[in-house]
């Protein structure tokens, strides 16, 4: 009986102190949070090595990668081609700083001769009720200054983006086509079926590829669930999901003091 007194205590203790350990180092519910856009058309796909670490591994253009938790504060960013030996001279190399209980998006743009690594903060917090957030990026090479547009009217909630600029705006929930044009004009360089924006989401798009060239210009985006949590949470690291781990060691410490309570108490 007293060993097992002891494996409960011992486990829970456990599973309490490395629920601590894995926020202490920034891969709990704190730390900053980072995703990879590759946006340039001409270069090949792409590892990403964050402080001599491959966070991001074989990223095609036109693709985002889920998010991943950093430390807060400065690192040492690192692109390579896809499958290169971790000591290949970088085709770009930058240091950039983070923020705690920040997201971000780690954009590659422009064409590989030009290259240039982006960090754009990405605004996941809650929307408004019976609001949906959207926001662009435009990294078309080439491309003219933008409009975003509702299809069929001039109500343009984006105007005059620029290249490598981000816009963000919250809109009322519901189903919108929207247009990209060039800056001022009715054309059309790119068109986004039509998408039923819902409550509490953050849409984010990018303008990718060649208005005159291949590959040919294109919307790519992902989506965040503003409230209850990501649509695919950062992944944390631990064994056991952390509010999991926490409420097992918490059972098992509770168990093990209730077995010794009973001895105790029948012992009189």
């Amino acid at each position: 009986m007293k060993s097992f007194v002891r494996l409960t205590v011992v486990l829970g203790i456990i599973l309490l102190v490395g629920q601590l350990s894995v926020q202490a180092d920034g891969t709990g519910t704190g730390g900053a949070n980072l995703r990879f856009v590759h946006a340039s058309p001409d270069a090949p796909s792409a590892d990403v090595y964050i402080n001599n670490d491959r966070y991001f591994e074989n990223i095609a253009f036109g693709s985002i990668s889920n998010y991943v938790r950093l430390t807060p504060g400065n690192h040492l960013i690192r692109i390579l081609p896809a499958g290169s030996p971790p000591n290949t001279p970088p085709v770009k190399e930058v240091q950039l700083s983070f923020d705690d209980n920040k997201f971000y998006s780690l954009v590659a743009v422009d064409r590989l001769a030009q290259l240039e690594l982006l960090r754009i903060e990405d605004h996941n917090s809650p929307t408004a009720q019976s609001k949906a957030r959207i926001s662009f990026t435009h990294t078309s090479p080439g491309a003219p200054n933008a409009d975003i547009c509702v299809v069929g009217h001039n109500n343009c909630f984006i105007t005059n983006l620029t290249f490598k600029a981000s816009n963000i705006v919250d809109i009322g929930t519901g189903a919108y086509n929207i247009d990209i044009r060039p800056a001022g004009s009715p054309n059309v360089i790119v068109n986004l079926p039509s998408n039923n924006f819902q409550d509490g989401m953050a849409y984010t798009y990018y303008i990718v590829g060649l208005v005159n060239g291949e590959p040919r210009v294109r919307v790519i985006n992902a989506s965040f669930k503003t409230r209850g949590g990501p649509v695919h949470p950062p992944a944390t690291g631990a064994i056991l999901a952390p509010e999991i781990a926490f409420g097992l060691g918490t059972v098992l410490l509770l168990i093990g003091g209730l077995v010794w309570g009973i001895r105790w108490y029948t012992r009189y």
